[in-house]
């Protein structure tokens, strides 16, 4: 792409319409429809009344939960088999474990409701990618019919559920890729890396003492002395309070040591920091190649893309014709992702295979900073 007002030249790959197709009222509908035509299919079928396969381990997980007896599965993370007790509660077992829910009703229903957000996620996420109902349609289809995503949706197993996570967590993480091609900070003051690093380790020692706290209230009940559980609960335990503890004092020196100046960063690269002044604001541009511009009036870049011209304007959004881009939707979705990936992992080991392939993409846009020259894929400031 060309731009068409400003110092510096533009790179030539950016769509700014890519993954901003919305789901209209039809597009929801479908979803939807098919979404519960999965579970229609999935409960058309007598379930077999016994456990098969590994649903002795995940099943018989449940109901040990449910009984307070040591869970005989502890090969896989616990959310899934944590799941399936909740189903099971909630269709009529107790601790009793009473017929009503402790059978094939209470220990499938988990992967039911997985497999039937899953094919309503494939269409939500196809739609964004083809902005078109018809291959959104399809590609929901093509899962709905699928015999071993039907088969993984009528057994009390985590891979349905796996899958269903995985795929939210890529979603999510797409959706914040797109809202971060416009970014915007407040700038902070000089040394204020050196002051949250330091600030951090000062509170060190009230994460020792909170995570001492922790494992020795929080243990398991029937752990023996010699079984290192106290150790395992404080090793976790202070992980946690240290992460707690380093995202407040973040939070609290940049409100504290915030400067009078923000900066925006747009897809490619290029930053605009502002300056409030008495009278006016400053804008000085800067290229990713280093090479810097002033203005005083408008921060505002305009390209020309084949799909129309791109504005990217520093109060956080980029504008082609209809279609708009707020950067403030990136937080939620980052949230959302951080959420999807922790369940994700929770619930299987192989989940963090996920957790790669999102860091090492984060890292790789990232890296561009230093290339001198546009970025090629996404806001290396902003991801």
């Amino acid at each position: 792409m060309k731009q068409r007002r400003g110092p510096f030249a533009a790179v030539n790959w950016f769509d700014p319409t890519e993954g901003t197709s919305r789901s209209s009222r039809l597009d929801i509908a479908l979803a939807i429809s098919l979404s519960v035509l999965s579970i229609v299919l999935c409960l058309a079928v007598p379930w077999l009344p016994v456990k098969y396969f590994d649903e002795g381990y995940f099943a018989g997980a449940g109901e040990d939960y449910l009984r307070h007896t040591e869970i005989i599965e502890f090969v896989h993370p616990p959310l899934t088999k944590l799941l399936i007790a909740f189903a099971m509660s909630l269709v009529g077992a107790g601790n009793g474990l009473s017929p009503q829910g402790d059978g094939p009703l209470g220990w499938r229903l988990p992967s039911v409701i997985s497999g039937s957000l899953s094919v309503g996620l494939v269409y939500v996420f196809a739609k964004r990618i083809t902005s078109s109902t018809l291959f959104a349609t399809i590609a929901a289809c093509l899962l709905l019919l699928d015999g071993f995503h039907y088969a993984q949706s009528r057994i009390a197993m985590p891979d349905v559920t796996v899958g269903f996570l995985a795929l939210a967590t890529l979603y999510a993480y797409y959706r914040f890729w797109l809202a971060s091609q416009v970014h915007v900070r407040r700038s902070t003051r000089p040394g204020t890396v050196r002051v949250l690093w330091l600030s951090t380790i000062c509170a060190t020692p009230v994460a020792l003492a909170l995570a001492l706290a922790a494992a020795f209230l929080w243990r398991a009940p029937n752990a023996q002395p010699d079984s290192g559980a106290p150790g395992a609960a404080f090793a976790t335990a202070f992980a946690y309070f240290e992460i707690l503890l380093y995202m407040a004092v973040r939070v609290l020196i940049a409100r504290f040591r915030s400067a009078n100046t923000l900066q925006a960063t747009y897809a490619g690269g290029t930053r605009v920091e502002i300056s409030y002044g008495h009278k006016h604001s400053t804008y000085v541009i800067t290229a990713p190649d280093g090479t810097q511009g002033k203005a005083k009036t408008s921060s505002r870049l305009n390209y020309a893309t084949p799909n129309g011209d791109a504005v990217f304007a520093p109060d956080g959004k980029m504008m082609c014709g209809n279609v708009s881009i707020d950067g403030r939707a990136a937080w939620p979705w980052l949230l959302t992702t951080c959420v999807m990936a922790g369940a994700l992992t929770a619930s299987k080991w192989n989940g963090l295979l996920d957790v790669l392939v999102i860091w090492s993409l984060a890292a790789f846009v990232a890296a561009q900073r230093f290339r001198m020259r546009p970025a090629l894929y996404g806001n290396p400031r902003g991801i």
